[in-house]
């Protein structure tokens, strides 16, 4: 019988070479794995449209529009599903602005809202021309309030909508602007 044949050993510069370059396979397979996939096409800015001379800035940042919308910080229970806010200006500062909001309030927020800190009465369905039922409004804020709970600010164009089956609550608001600064200097023309 013939004795069996052994195979040479691979030189270890080999070995190396073939574990590298396994790593780096992986490496760079996980890395196309947890990719994440690309954001979703952002809402409808329809009425995001700029006049002559504006320009727009968005904040998508969800603590930073819980804050200014509400004047509070969220709480870790309270989770924002969605969150945006909107300011147009010119050279001379912020001309309006609009903010969207969807929370899921946690208990400190629910506890909060119970005691109806922006006097809000409870309404059918909002004003026409509010923030709510713009037509640039975001494509995850509600259209029919059907099965919902309308309050709204008896000025200005606050309105919070819950949904009475799931506790969610959508909030909007808009605005003209902020004041222009007056000029205390005196004109020429002037006593």
């Amino acid at each position: 019988m013939n004795a069996p044949t052994e195979k040479p050993a691979l030189p270890a510069s080999r070995l190396l070479l073939g574990g590298a370059v396994v790593v780096a396979v992986v490496i760079l397979v996980g890395g196309l794995l947890r990719r994440s996939e690309p954001p979703p096409a952002g809402p409808a800015e329809t009425a995001a449209a700029t006049q002559p001379g504006e320009t727009l800035a968005r904040i998508e940042d969800a603590q930073v529009v819980f804050r200014r919308a509400l004047w509070r910080k969220p709480q870790p229970d309270d989770k924002v599903v969605n969150a945006i806010r909107r300011e147009w200006s010119d050279g001379d500062g912020v001309t309006r602005w609009d903010w969207y909001l969807v929370v899921d309030p946690g208990a400190a927020l629910k506890a909060w809202l119970a005691t109806n800190p922006f006097s809000l009465k409870r309404v059918e369905r909002p004003r026409e021309g509010g923030a709510s039922r713009a037509p640039g409004r975001p494509e995850w804020f509600p259209k029919s309030l059907a099965g919902f709970e309308v309050y709204q600010g008896s000025m200005g164009d606050l309105v919070f909508i819950r949904d009475g089956s799931t506790q969610r609550i959508y909030l909007a608001d808009s605005g003209a602007g902020f004041a222009k600064a007056v000029s205390m200097e005196k004109k020429a023309d002037e006593p």
